[in-house]
């Protein structure tokens, strides 16, 4: 679990600048400043570190200097509104590769569960993160912008929290009634 963690972690903290930023000042500019500068940062860490720079880490910051170079120039931060659908939209395209999960999982759960298992649970992520970008789109274009940063700050890391949560949960239950059986005889020894 600690390990899951600190990858979704890893993965949402330029985001999370980004949106405390906007909910403090209602500035979107001046927090796409913050959290593209925080995404480098974070990358320049990660290779100082020589700590592998996963695929959708890049793709969320290349996406955040798309849409905020058009918001930038258009002054129009509908773009960026935008940007969390897309790139959401995105990695649930990335999601539906197969074993995409594995990297998030310790050894003793890639070898103790059922490769189709895992695949299916990847799936249900990548069709979480579609749903995540529709219902974005929805409020984007509905609220305030306010209102579109509380939600994107809570809504979307509260829904992949639970559903981070109830993963570990059945996997952990799978993982220990495969185990049972060899912990069991490792004690009748």
């Amino acid at each position: 679990m600690q390990i899951a963690l600190k990858h979704l972690l890893l993965d949402l903290l330029s985001t999370l600048v980004f949106f405390v930023i906007v909910l403090l000042t209602n500035d979107i500019m001046l927090a796409l400043c913050f959290g593209i500068g925080f995404g480098f940062l974070q990358i320049a860490v990660q290779r100082y570190l020589r700590s592998p720079i996963p695929p959708i880490q890049l793709m969320a910051l290349a996406l955040v200097l798309v849409f905020g170079a058009s918001a930038f120039i258009t002054n129009d931060s509908r773009f960026l509104m935008a940007k969390p659908s897309i790139s959401r939209a995105a990695i649930g395209i990335v999601m539906l590769r197969r074993g995409w999960l594995a990297r998030y999982l310790p050894k003793i759960a890639r070898d103790a569960l059922p490769a189709a298992l895992v695949e299916r649970v990847g799936y249900v992520w990548a069709a979480l993160m579609f749903g995540l970008a529709a219902l974005n789109i929805v409020v984007a274009t509905t609220a305030s912008t306010r209102i579109w940063a509380l939600y994107s700050l809570m809504v979307p890391t509260t829904t992949k929290a639970v559903a981070l949560i109830v993963t570990y949960l059945v996997f952990r239950s799978k993982v220990n009634r495969v185990l049972a059986p060899v912990r069991s005889d490792k004690l009748a020894r």
